[in-house]
């Protein structure tokens, strides 16, 4: 299991995409109005607006095996597998795996 992305909430995806590219020289992935995805170097930020994401930290599995156990495997729109839990001071962890790899 390795660090797949960083997210946090922001009011405004595309001013916080410039924001982010203007002081850290973020590579846009993907953009829309709810979410980005952005590369500032090694690192993946997602930006994601509340209503939709809480702000997490997401660790890629290998394979779908490796969710644990009992619990309700969602999917995004990209495709992605996925699953929110929560640390014992309930920071929210996000588990994802990608089929064929990730995009």
């Amino acid at each position: 299991m390795k660090l797949d992305h960083i997210a946090i909430n922001v009011v405004n995806v595309r001013k916080s995409v410039k924001w982010y590219q203007e002081n850290y020289n973020a590579k846009i992935r993907y953009v829309d109005e709810t979410w980005a995805s952005l590369m500032v170097g090694d690192v993946n930020i997602a930006l994601t607006v509340s209503k939709q994401h809480p702000p997490h930290l997401a660790f890629a599995l290998e394979k779908m095996s490796d969710f644990p156990e009992g619990e309700e495997i969602k999917y995004h729109r990209d495709g992605s597998a996925y699953l929110y839990t929560e640390d014992l001071d309930g920071n929210t962890i996000e588990y994802v795996y990608w089929p064929g790899g990730k995009k």
